[in-house]
Formats: structure tokens, C-alpha cells, sequence
């Protein structure tokens, strides 16, 4: 804080002092900077990462980071970004690349989409299992075992 107040000093001094167009320029690109803080953490806490397994932990420990790191909406997606890993950061990169044709992509749909490819999964496994259940064994056996439980 007290190194971008030095700055604007100086540039306000040269501004004033020599009517460059050079130092007219750089005065909107601190302004820019100010305004956005995709890079700058307020909290100590560390970014969850995500490899692409157990979305809906991450998706938990996500939202409570953001919280408390008071993240804006429109820094969420890049902040997200450099905390993805292996396949979940080929599909944010495959999935930027296409979408941004289309769209301006935000916070939402982004999370949706994530949701619809790492999180189905998270729900198919039980299913796949319970399907590939097979007979093995006499109805009259698994009676008698519910009547022991």
C-alpha cells in the first residue's frame, strides 16, 4: 500500500512538473490496477486446489474461502484458475477457449459446468455399483439374513 502510494506520488510530481505523454499514460494503469486485485490476497488462508477429484469437498472448502477472502465475483475464475491441477486445469482451459467465443463467462455458469464434469461422477459410482449387483446366492438366504438384523 505504502509502495503504490510512492508511485502516485512521483507520477503526480512528474505529471506537474514535465507534460510527457509518457507519464499521462501510466497514471490509468495504476488506477487499473487498483481496481482490480485478481492477484492480491486479503487472507492467510490458502486457495483449495483441485485435481478433479472430490469436487463436492472442494466446492465446499471453495465457497468458504471466498468468503472469507471477501473475493470478488468477476476474480473468482481466475483465482480458481491457478489452483487447478492436471485435468481440471486442461478442462478450464479447453473450456475458457470455447466459451469466451460465445459468452462472457461468470462465476455461476463456470462453477455449473464444473459441477456437470467432475461432480457427476461423484454420484455415478454408487450407481455403477448398484447396478453391476449381481444374484450370487438364494432369495431364502438373504431372508434369513434380514431376520437375524
Amino acid at each position: 500500500m505504502e509502495l503504490r502510494r510512492l508511485v502516485e506520488v512521483s507520477l503526480k510530481r512528474s505529471n506537474g512538473e514535465s507534460g510527457s505523454p509518457i507519464a499521462k499514460n501510466t497514471t490509468p494503469m495504476i488506477d487499473h490496477m487498483s481496481q482490480s486485485r485478481a492477484f492480491i490476497k486479503k487472507s492467510k488462508l490458502e486457495c483449495p486446489r483441485f485435481d478433479k477429484s472430490d469436487f463436492f469437498g472442494w466446492h465446499s472448502k471453495i465457497i468458504q474461502f471466498f468468503q472469507a477472502d471477501a473475493t470478488p465475483e468477476n476474480d473468482k475464475i481466475n483465482t480458481v484458475m491457478m489452483h487447478l491441477d492436471g485435468r481440471a486445469l486442461q478442462w478450464h482451459l479447453h473450456y475458457m477457449r470455447t466459451m469466451e467465443l460465445t459468452v462472457e463467462v461468470v462465476w455461476f455458469t463456470y462453477l455449473f459446468a464444473m459441477r456437470e464434469r467432475f461432480g457427476c461422477n461423484e454420484y455415478m459410482k454408487p450407481f455403477a455399483q448398484l447396478v453391476a449387483l449381481k444374484q450370487t446366492d438364494l432369495l431364502m438366504s438373504f431372508s434369513m439374513l434380514l431376520r437375524l438384523c
